[in-house]
């Protein structure tokens, strides 16, 4: 049974859903800053930017963490909801896989031609991994 002031939260992705539990405190990166919800917020609906989502599990000491990259959340006052264009686990990522994807992006980028098809593919992942980069190295501090 969760606490009292625990609420239903689903984390889901274009490939389906990551994340669904109970929490009593989420914070998101919201398009303009760091947005909170507990239990009863008012009802809200935000654009998500880029950076760390963390649901702490109700009645646990654990805290789950997620990089998000652009979507959606909203809530009704019960329910938590974020559509995510793009998330996963954070510690489903380490440091030196992070730094070598980043130098593998870099090199293909600089190797490209401006009218590579490819370029805007590399370019946006290169947005993520920076992303994930960031976020994992502030982990392991």
């Amino acid at each position: 049974m969760m606490g009292e002031k625990s609420f239903p939260v689903e984390l889901v992705t274009p490939e389906g859903q990551l994340f669904g539990g109970f929490s009593d405190f989420v914070a998101i990166p919201a398009h303009d800053g760091e947005m909170g919800f507990a239990y009863l917020r008012s009802p809200v609906m935000s654009s998500l930017g880029d950076g760390e989502m963390r649901v702490h599990i109700a009645d646990t000491e654990r805290i789950e963490r997620f990089v998000i990259q652009g979507g959606f959340a909203g809530t009704d006052g019960d329910k938590l909801v974020v559509l995510a264009s793009r998330a996963q686990r954070l510690d489903a990522y380490d440091i030196e896989s992070v730094k070598q994807r980043r130098t593998d992006l870099e090199d293909q980028i600089a190797e490209a031609v401006e009218d590579d098809p490819e370029l805007p593919f590399l370019r946006d992942e290169l947005s993520w991994v920076l992303l994930v980069h960031k976020l994992v190295g502030r982990a392991n501090l």
